[in-house]
Order: structure tokens, then sequence, then C-alpha cells
């Protein structure tokens, strides 16, 4: 049957990314020791399943400048794993990353450039990438052709365009890719599991982010593995889930609630639905119809939730119910106050809904909340 030779297809790793948009200083820097651990735990998954290669397709580092402790982590854990060889094609993240300023750098890291660049492993696997990164590069397009007898590795990273107009910083043209001999195009910068079919031999994936950093990142998250067979010519792969912790944005409806306690209940029952666990990020949306009379109060159910998740936050986005036949023939204040608001032509409804809510709030002598 051959040998089968086995890689890891990861990207947008991200590493020493700040953390800053949605975590306060402590967790930012607990969420950047996870990634780093992730990557490490990876690398582990592939010593254990006995692999060739790690492909990653850029972003591995957030920025340009990341730190130096970072850097020397990532060659250290190259260095130490000696067997494997690393393919690092640079993204639009970490392009000028100082990594390459390195004069020591391992025997088993394999760079790119701004040209097309080729590695072979085994009889003839050819793992090929380049740099694209501006509208300089399309001439790189024009003659390029692998040959027909090999298995054909291609790294990129960009978004996916299927027009030769679109030839722009961080745009990968599946046209000008297509019957090119390319079996499988291991591409980054989309931050979520996608495949499609490049034509009638290949396919292009991204495996998306390894870990999630925002609520921009929910679903499954991990890398894809690869395996190829020389003798038959067979390329497979799988989506690994690997991901320690996972984003949820999860819209709950709250019409016909009449307290807060109500809306909780909601929350919960969402929750359990959905399989939500502590170790999660979840960014609750309140929708649906609220009465006059409810206030949410969204530092109230916050408190309640936020000790329950590693982040917890919430977005009130009901609107308001108001049935002006209701107090069309209303003779109390309340039905005098809100046939006057809802009279006033030059003001929007969301204001005349804002302005009856705070309104009857205060006719009942109840605290108004902002």
């Amino acid at each position: 049957m051959g040998k089968t030779y086995r890689f890891i297809h990861c990207a947008d790793i991200h590493l020493d990314s700040s953390m800053t948009t949605n975590f306060d200083e402590k967790k930012a820097q607990l969420r950047q020791i996870e990634i780093f651990e992730s990557f490490l735990k990876m690398v582990s998954y592939g010593v254990e399943k006995n692999v060739d290669g790690i492909l990653i397709s850029g972003d591995l580092f957030d920025t340009y400048t990341a730190s130096s402790y970072v850097i020397n982590a990532f060659l250290e854990t190259i260095r130490k794993h000696s067997s494997i060889h690393f393919y690092y094609l640079r993204g639009n993240h970490d392009l000028q990353n100082r990594l390459l300023a390195e004069n020591n750098l391992p025997n088993n890291l394999h760079l790119f450039d701004r040209e097309w660049k080729n590695y072979f492993i085994g009889n003839k696997i050819c793992i090929s990438g380049c740099e694209f990164m501006d509208t300089s590069t399309k001439y790189l397009y024009e003659h390029l052709n692998f040959q027909e007898e090999n298995i054909n590795i291609v790294m990129l990273h960009g978004d996916v365009s299927k027009s030769f107009a679109h030839f722009e910083r961080d745009i990968v043209d599946l046209t000008c890719l297509m019957n090119k001999n390319i079996d499988y195009l291991a591409l980054g910068h989309i931050h979520q599991f996608t495949k499609g079919s490049l034509d009638d031999r290949g396919v292009y994936i991204y495996p998306g982010c390894l870990e999630v950093r925002g609520y921009d990142e929910t679903g499954e998250h991990g890398f894809v593995w690869l395996e190829v067979n020389e003798e038959l010519n067979a390329v497979s792969y799988e989506f690994v889930p690997f991901s320690r912790r996972h984003a949820h944005v999860l819209n709950v409806n709250v019409s016909g609630c009449d307290n807060e306690e109500m809306i909780i209940s909601c929350i919960n029952q969402t929750i359990f639905e959905q399989k939500v666990t502590s170790l999660d990020l979840l960014k609750v949306i309140l929708v649906g119809e609220k009465r006059p009379s409810l206030e949410i109060n969204e530092y109230f159910i916050q408190h309640r939730f936020e000790s329950q998740f590693f982040h917890f936050t919430l977005n009130d986005q009901t609107t308001l119910y108001l049935d002006p036949l209701m107090y069309a023939k209303d003779p109390t204040l309340k039905g005098e106050f809100i046939r006057t608001v809802l009279s006033q032509e030059k003001i929007t409804q969301e204001d005349k809904n804002r302005i009856i809510q705070y309104g009857l709030r205060a006719l009942e002598g109840k605290e108004i909340s902002k």
C-alpha cells in the first residue's frame, strides 16, 4: 500500500494576542497562556500519531511584535521535535515577524517568501507556498503549474475569490489555481473550518483558528488531520475539534416575561438546551417584546451569571410591546400620558417607547435606570 504521510494543517493561532477586546487583564493573560498551551498540545497530538509535518498557514503570531519569550518558546518546541517538519507561511498579521531575523533557526522549520518555494517530502509529495500580500503578485499565478505525477499541497493565506478582478491584499484567487494539479490547498485567514472544491482534482481547506478569542468565533475550532498515500495518490482529511473553550451567542426570547426572575429562567433554559459549559464564553442577547412596566436591569442579570462562565456578557435588544388600542379609552393618568406621547409626530417610535417606559416607571414610583 506504500507509506502514508501524516500532516496537521492549522492556521490563525494568533500567539501573543492582547485579548483585551473581551477580557480584563487577568483573563486576557490566562487566555494567552491557554492558546500557547493548545499549540503545544496539538504538537503532542502529532507526536502521538506519528505526524510527519505540521503546516501553519499564516497568522501564527498576532502581530509582528510578538514577544521574544513567545518566539523563543515556539522555536524551542520545534527544536525539541526534530523528527517533525514545520512549514510556516506568514499571514497578514505576522508578515514582518522578526523570527525571520533569527540566525539559528531549526533545520526542521521551513519558511516561505514572496516567490513560490517548494519542499519535497517522501518520493513525490510537494509542499509549496507563497506569501501573496498585494497586487504586485498577480504574475506569480500566471505560469504556475505543478507536476501532474506529484501529490501537490499548496499553502496560502487570504480570502478566497473566484474573480480575476480581485487582485488585492489578502486575496487568493481560486480561478488562477484551478487545473494546476493541486491536490490540497492549505489556506489560512478564515477563522472557521471551511472546505470547498477547487476543481476535479483538488480541494481547498481552511482549518479555522485553533482556539476562540471572541464572540465572532462561535462553533467548533481545531485543526485538520491530513493523510497522503503516495502509492495510491490518495489524499484524505478530517477536521479535529480541539479548542479548550467555546464561544456561544444565544438569542433568548423574553416575550411574555413579567419580571427579571422569569427572564433569568428563560436564559437558564436556553443555556441548558445549548449545552453551554462553565469553561465557555457566553453572550446572551435578549430579544422579543417586553411590557412597558418591565424594566430589564442588565447589571443585575450580568451579576447572576458572570461567575458561572469563563466570560459572560448581556445585550438587551428587546422592543417595547405597546398596543395603542389598550389605552385609547383609558381614563387614568397613565392612559392620558401614553396617548399624549404617541400623538407626537416629531418623535421617533424608538424615542416614544423609551419615554413611555420611563414615564410609566415614574408614575409607579419606581427608580429609573439607564
